[in-house]
């Protein structure tokens, strides 16, 4: 483990790995009290607090394409894993209060409102975090848990419940919320010298994106030593610099003058939902999509550019009608009466 990693897993207290008299500890009161307050039956609780050995035949691993390059691998639980991790995330994690410059899977806040900051800005400064849910270890899991006012037993096992192979696995519902929850020290950090300087900062998951003029960019090395003490790492060639006679994007969205989806991807969207309108297969990627997800793309265009889509759903409705098919199979039709 490299010293950046130790530096991190300090502040994670004393996590430890789990031996014969942690299992024999299954009855004690505080997993009856989670079992209630979850909801989960402490049989099945028991059940998994005994048999943590055994978890990794609970994930379901693969990998999916990144928009740039390579590979992004996924570590997705299955069963009643699943169903723990999600109690885990709808329960105990919605009492997790975050920095308002944090934007990514928060509720009531979206890319739209991660980007609404850098409108109009001269500079604009873009960088990613290094292996962003990986570096998030047991041990600073176990600290998120103590810090939400958990007993160390019951931080303990919600920790094993909510990592994979020591560190935070990338598809677990319970994941992004404790990522973070684990950021928010880092995101106070960042925020506070961002307004010194009298720009603008937001994170959404591992993108962070500071805005300004041009004394923005001297703040690289003062962001990149926060980042570092605060146990992470920036991928140095993600990062990017757009001044306002570029194209600005903040979390796939167009800043300059305002908010919008950029060109190449709504001729995407756009081709896609032409190609539903006149009944063709539809896919992305060369992978085939359903209704909801064609309904999804066109909800994402009417909340960024509604203008635009309302123009859009005209023209294809129009063009849906002359097939002479009924309009209540129509998915654009259903999803736009949804919406009044």
């Amino acid at each position: 483990m490299d010293k950046r990693s130790s530096a991190a897993d300090r502040k994670g207290n004393d996590f430890v790995e789990p031996n014969g008299d942690l299992v024999k500890s299954a009855g004690n009161g505080w997993l009856f009290d989670l079992s209630r307050e979850l909801d989960i039956s402490c049989r099945d609780l028991g059940w998994l607090h005994g048999t943590w050995g055994t978890w990794n035949q609970w994930y379901k691993t693969y990998t999916v394409p990144k928009k740039t390059e390579g590979f992004r691998v996924i570590c997705a639980p299955q069963g009643l894993l699943l169903a723990v991790q999600r109690k885990i995330n709808d329960v105990i994690l919605k009492e997790v209060v975050l920095s308002s410059c944090c934007h990514g899977f928060v509720k009531e806040r979206s890319i739209i409102t991660n980007a609404a900051a850098h409108v109009q800005k001269e500079v604009l400064l873009s960088l990613d975090i290094k292996d962003f849910f990986s570096t998030i270890t047991a041990n600073r899991v176990f600290g998120v848990f103590k810090s939400l006012g958990r007993s160390p037993e019951e931080a303990r096992f919600l920790t094993r419940l909510c990592t994979y192979n020591g560190c935070l696995p990338q598809g677990a519902p319970s994941s992004p919320a404790i990522a973070n929850r684990a950021c928010n020290h880092m995101d106070k950090r960042l925020a506070k010298l961002a307004e010194y300087h009298r720009a603008a900062y937001s994170r959404y998951a591992d993108d962070l994106t500071f805005s300004g003029d041009k004394p923005v960019l001297r703040l690289l090395p003062l962001i990149k030593a926060i980042v570092a003490e605060e146990g992470f790492a920036i991928a140095e060639h993600k990062t990017r610099v757009a001044k306002q006679n570029q194209r600005q994007v903040v979390t796939g969205l167009t800043v300059n003058s305002e908010i919008k989806v950029r060109r190449p991807e709504k001729r995407r969207i756009r081709a896609i939902l032409h190609h539903a309108a006149c009944r063709r297969s539809t896919t992305s990627h060369q992978v085939p999509i359903g209704v909801q997800e064609i309904r999804g793309y066109y909800s994402f265009l009417k909340n960024v550019e509604p203008e635009y889509a309302a123009k859009l759903y005209l023209d294809l409705h129009e063009k849906y009608l002359m097939l002479d098919l009924a309009p209540e199979t129509n998915p654009f039709w259903l999803s736009q009466r949804s919406s009044r």
